[in-house]
Formats: C-alpha cells, structure tokens, sequence
C-alpha cells in the first residue's frame, strides 16, 4: 500500500486510462503493495471490528433480521427447496429451481438455507430437545408446539448464515481498503449503514455468497502478496461463485485480464506455475460441486461389490459385512462409480441463457436493473456516480486531445519531451498507482451492470453484490474528509427509508398471513384454500408442517378482478365448499358481494399497487384477507349465524 501518499489523494478518484497504462500501473501498484503487513500496517482489523460503532452497526443488523419484509421474488427460493428436500414438506419449487436436467447446484442450496434446516430437522427428532421445551413451557407446551411445528423455524433459522457471512463480507471489506484506517473505517460504514447490508444481504439468498467471492477475487488482485497465491484466491472465488450462482461468470471474465497481465510475475516460468496453481484450485473446487450433485440427484451411484449403494447408512453396513471377510485393500478395489457426471452451471448456461436470441441481438430485457434495482440499491449515491461518470469522460477527452496534440507537433525537440516526461514521471506514477487501485472496483461494475441488464430475469439480488464496490467508491463522499452534508443527511434518510419500505412493509402481508397460518389456522380442521392476488409468489414453506392443510395459488398482475371472481367460483365448484381465503393488498378494489373481510393485517406495501396519497401510505398500507362466499352459501352462513 502507498503509505507515503497525502489523505488527499487517497479520497481522489481520478479517470480510468488506457488498457496498457491500466496494466503497467496495475503491476506496479501490485510490487509496491507486495510488502509486508509488519513493515507497513500502521493499525489493526480489531480497533475497527471491537469498536462500539461497530459492534452497534452489528447488533442493528441482528435486530432487523427478523423484519417480515418480502424484499425479492426469488428470496424463498432455496429455503423452499430446502423444506421439500432436507425437511420433507409437500412444498411445490419454483421452476426455476426444479428444471431437468437441474441447473443450481444442490450444495449451494445446503450453504444457503439446506444446512441450518438440517439441524433443525435434528433438533426436532431429539429427546433432549423436547424435554427441553417442556421443562421451559411447564405447562403451557402450545409454544413449545409453535417453535416446531410452525413456519417461524423456517423463517428466521436460514438467515443466521447469511448474517454470519456477513461478519466475514465486513473482515474483507476491511482488508481490501487497509491503505488507511480512515478510508477503511468509512466504507466499512457506508456500506454496513446501507438498507441493502441491513435488510438485503442478511436474507438467504445467493447474493451474499456473490458478494464475498467478488470481494475474495479484489483481494488477491490487490492485496495478496505471492503470485501463487493471488491466482489460487481468484481460481477458488471464481469456481464458488460460479456454482453458487451461474451469473456470476461476468464478475469473474470481467477481471480476469487484470490477473493474466497485471499479476506481477518476475519470470516466465513463475507465471506459468500461477497459471497451473489456478487450474489445479478453479478444476478441485469445481469437482467438489460435481460429485455432490452427482451423488444427490441420484445421476452417479457408488457401486460395492456389484451392488449400487443408495444412501450413507446402506454404505455402512455393506461395508461391515464386506470388511468381515476380506481386507481394506480388497474393499478399495471393489468399490466403483456408476453414471455420469452432472455439472449445474453448465445445464444453466446450455438451457436457461438464451444464446439463439442473443446471437441475433434480440436481448429481451425490460432493463429493470437500469430504471429501478439500481436508484433502489443505491440511493442517492447515484448522484455521485454520474458526477464521477463525467469527471472520468471529460478527463479522457482532454488525454485524448493531449495525444492528438504531441502527434500534430513535429516542430517540438526531442529534448523537451524528454524534459517534460521527466518532470511529470513521478506526479503519473502516484496517479497510476491510485488509478490501479480503483480500476478492478469500477470494471466489476460496469461490466456487470450492462450485462445483466440484458438478462431474461432481473431480480435486485443479482445486483446487489456491486454494492460493496459502489461503498468503496462513495465511502469518502460520505463519511471522510470531502462529505457534504446535505449529501450526508440524504444517505441516512435513504438508509431508514429503505428499512422501513422494503425490511417492514414490502410484500410483507404475505410473509405475516402464512405464519399466522401456520400458529394459528383461520378455519381449524378443514382444508383450506389461500389466494395471493396481485402480491409475490407466497413461499409454502413458511406454513411449516400445517402446509398439508392448505392449498396456495398465486395470481399476478394480469389477472383482472371479474377473472378472480370467475376463477373462485369455479374453484369452490370443484373443492366441494372447502374454505376460500383471497389475501391482496388494501389499495387493490375488490367490491364483491362474494368477497368479505375476514381479517386486516396491518403494514404491507406493494410497489404496482401503491396508495394515490402520501396520506393513504399511512391509512392503506394494509394486507386485506377476503373470505369468498358464494351467493348460495353466503345465504346459508347468514341463516345459520341468524339461528
């Protein structure tokens, strides 16, 4: 790191140069940060971490992970997958997640949501556990029965993880931008103060996986040391990455020139045993996700003796029995593998990615990304990314008028150009060496911004991993030296606005009417029927194990209000008089005879359906629950309530 460099130049972003003065000044920002931390760091990780600020901004963020807030269509995608697969509940899986041949990896779903679900399945099946329920309840075990039975396990056990990772995302920040303790502190905070770091990323989704294997890949580019090591971080970030979510392959492509020609190598033969080391990590962190969806989608099977083993406890005892009358050795021989391989990522880019249609330039976007997710993600920050945007255009436009200069000025002696370059060696050396460090931080953005702008979905978690990229490029404007105010005022306002829109009201009608399900059924003993209109996807997963109990049915934005009607009277035809519950926002008119209020759940928003008044936020942000009746049974429920 440039310790010798003023505070002044540290906050300056300056303009992205050329492609071989990006490499040449990405090499030598690598050797002059190749020192060790002994000699150079001037302060610790732990006077950042152990500091009450901090420690606040974390306890804040463990507050908030309870907020019922419904922030992103595809938020229960994996805890739905994992609820049918780890839990065994009859819940129906997304198409995306449910494809054949499948194309997301299965052990990305055990690091997302798979794995704190199995221990819960343990918790449940433990004596232990119970009795500790009962001793803690006394007498009351209807509690006790709400914690195991309901959907608030589901709910909130998936998003310990995400919060967990999170803590280590905060260490990488913080390792990433260790120049000055100063500039670390405050993008560690303006990204942490963000309603994204508060609400998005602490949810069980892939965003925060993308988000810390992108921050691993601009840690070995900028401040690993060997250059082994460098290839070997970004060979195991780029395969994790690529398994976790197959999108991210552009964060990674993207950055990949800065590894092959800014890496730092002294010698021809110390580049090529990088290039083998990247290999050798990218091919055995790729196997590891093969052989486990191999293995869990039943495509390869391990064979004992002639005879294919089905699960663990099976291999076991085949194993027993064999080692009773042979050897290890004759045991190793005798095991082999039956079927083929099956690589997710490659299933997702052969089947979901529509290269016929991109091949012809017919790119099927609505670009989302660009009129919504990124002023939602980023606020009012935005303003300042177009300020750098026209800071960096005009001063290329200047270098560009430079050259043009030097080359129509034939009059001018070699002398003088060597006077000049000497004089302004050492002021673009300092310049480089600043421009290195933000150079892989604004590729990651602009390439994976216009890129995913031309995806078929485009979902805010896709996005979301540039966040901490955009917090590193706006820390200063915020917090250091050059903040203004009002600037200043306007991140915190968007900060609490975005925790109360998307963690507490967004969609989160949905969320809360499930789990009320789950404790406490609206018609008990009877199998019900529950209609989302106009809302999110709702996750079954969330009814928990009374999820056999009901039966749900989405309907969008397409569905006018006469076709509901139409479809609930067809529905109660066919489910012989079961009980029809329509759940929608309070802004969206449903002024049926057929359809009465059963219950009003306060706090929820819908961004197509929102109230016509600033005063209607507060009074109509409700999640309204109907009741379908029938003429012909609502005429008997009235006399039956009247004897």
């Amino acid at each position: 790191m440039a310790a010798s460099s003023d505070s002044k130049s540290l906050q300056r972003l300056h303009e992205s140069p050329k492609d071989e003065e990006t490499l040449r000044a990405f090499t030598e920002s690598a050797k002059n940060t190749s020192i060790s931390q002994r000699d150079k760091r001037t302060w610790k990780l732990r006077e950042v971490l152990f500091s009450k600020a901090y420690l606040g901004l974390v306890l804040l963020r463990w507050l908030l992970l309870c907020l019922p807030g419904y922030i992103s269509n595809d938020e229960y995608y994996y805890t739905d997958w994992a609820s049918r697969d780890v839990l065994g509940l009859p819940v129906v899986v997304p198409e995306e997640m449910d494809l054949t041949p499948p194309c997301h990896s299965a052990l990305a779903m055990f690091l997302i949501s798979g794995f704190p679900l199995y221990l819960f399945k343990l918790l449940k099946q433990s004596l232990y556990f119970q009795k500790y329920l009962q001793s803690f309840f006394g007498n009351n075990n209807n509690y006790g029965r709400i914690i195991v039975q309901s959907g608030l396990g589901v709910f909130i056990l998936p998003r310990i993880v995400p919060f967990i990772l999170s803590l280590f995302q905060d260490v990488l920040i913080l390792k990433i931008c260790d120049r000055k303790r100063s500039f670390a502190r405050n993008v560690l905070f303006a990204f942490g103060l963000s309603w994204p770091a508060l609400c998005l990323f602490p949810r069980p989704t892939s965003a925060i996986w993308q988000s810390i294997c992108l921050l691993m890949i601009l840690l070995s580019l900028l401040r690993v040391e060997k250059v082994r090591n460098i290839f070997s971080l970004y060979a195991f970030a780029t395969a994790l990455g690529i398994f976790i979510d197959p999108t991210f392959v552009i964060y990674a492509a993207g950055l990949l020139p800065l590894l092959l020609f800014g890496s730092g190598a002294s010698s021809f033969r110390k580049y090529m045993m990088a290039i083998l080391v990247f290999l050798v990590t990218f091919l055995s962190t790729c196997f590891i996700f093969i052989l486990f969806d191999s293995f869990y989608f039943g495509t390869l099977h391990i064979s004992l003796a002639g005879k294919v083993i089905q699960n663990p406890m099976e291999w076991w005892n085949q194993s027993k029995e064999f080692l009773a009358d042979s050897s290890l050795k004759e045991l190793l021989f005798s095991i082999s593998l039956r079927g083929k391989v099956l690589v997710t990522s490659l299933n997702y880019y052969a089947t979901v990615v529509p290269w016929k249609s991109w091949l012809r330039f017919q790119f099927q976007a609505d670009f989302t990304h660009l009129l919504y997710h990124l002023p939602v993600l980023v606020g009012p920050c935005l303003l300042l990314l177009f300020r750098y945007m026209a800071t960096n255009s005009t001063n290329m436009y200047k270098e560009l008028m430079d050259e043009y200069k030097k080359m129509t000025s034939a009059n001018e002696s070699r002398k003088k150009k060597k006077k000049k370059s000497s004089t302004t060696k050492s002021s673009k050396s300092k310049q480089q060496q600043e421009e290195a460090f933000f150079e892989p931080i604004e590729l990651a953005i602009m390439l994976a911004f216009f890129a995913l702008s031309f995806s078929r979905q485009q979902e805010i978690t896709q996005l979301a991993p540039i966040m901490t990229c955009l917090s590193m490029m706006t820390a200063d404007d915020l917090l250091g030296r050059k903040q203004k105010r009002w600037m200043h005022h306007l991140f915190i306002a968007y900060s609490i606005t975005g925790i109360v829109v998307f963690g507490m009201l967004h969609q989160s009608g949905v969320v809360s009417w499930l789990l009320h399900e789950s404790i406490q059924p609206s018609v008990v003993g009877s199998h019900s029927h529950l209609i989302c209109y106009r809302t999110f996807r709702p996750p079954p997963s969330l009814l928990g194990e009374q999820l056999g109990q009901f039966q749900l049915y989405h309907l969008g934005e397409n569905v006018t209000s006469e076709q509901l009607l139409s479809f609930l009277s067809d529905l109660e035809t066919m489910s012989n008089d079961q009980p029809i519950f329509v759940g929608t926002s309070a802004t969206v008119a449903l002024k049926f005879d057929e359809l009465r209020v059963h219950k009003t759940l306060p706090g929820h928003l819908t961004v197509t359906d929102l109230p016509a008044t600033s005063y209607g936020l507060l009074t109509e942000s409700k999640f309204v629950i109907y009741r379908y009746w029938s003429k012909i049974s609502a005429a008997v429920h009235d006399a039956t309530g009247n004897e």
